[in-house]
């Protein structure tokens, strides 16, 4: 089963972060900010199994932002939606990568419970969260744009100025 990616902020959801005013069946309240909807749906990006296209998902969705930046993730098995009931829908990314744009989805009709349900089971789940260096997505970005991956002038401009290219 492949897994979801979301950008988020990693500390918001360190596992080892124990709350002890939290009650046993309570959750913290700081990765609900990480996940934003926009009228009822929320965006990801699909990653395989054996995360073979994570770089290249990181480095598309790095490439759309005004400057390079640290890019925290959060993976999680796409089963979850399904136990949570929220739908997935197909939705053109909007990258500088084509490929990428192919594995962008739109979880659709979360209502405030299903997003708490979804919270919930991710973090009792075996989910990951992991962090690009600023450094390593100027490398990624550069090497995308050097090796015709996708035109510099699909990049942001601000990006790519900073970066070297015009």
């Amino acid at each position: 089963m492949p897994f979801a990616m979301r950008r988020v902020k990693q500390p918001k959801w360190y596992s080892e972060a124990v709350h002890p005013w939290l009650e046993r069946s309570d959750i913290p309240a700081d990765p609900l900010t990480d996940l934003q909807t926009r009228q009822n749906s929320l965006s990801i990006y699909l990653i395989k199994d054996d995360k073979s296209n994570l770089d290249q998902v990181v480095t598309a969705m790095s490439a759309t932002r005004d400057s390079p930046q640290n890019f925290d993730y959060l993976l999680f098995d796409m089963e979850i939606l399904s136990q949570v009931n929220i739908e997935v829908r197909e939705s053109e990314g909007k990258t500088p990568d084509n490929e990428v744009n192919g594995w962008h989805r739109d979880l659709i009709e979360i209502s405030g419970n299903r997003l708490l349900m979804l919270v919930r089971q991710v973090l009792e789940s075996d989910y990951e969260t992991d962090r690009y260096l600023k450094k390593q997505i100027k490398e990624l970005v550069t090497r995308s744009m050097q090796t015709g991956q996708y035109e510099a002038s699909r990049v942001n401009r601000s990006f790519r100025n900073k970066l070297g290219f015009s």
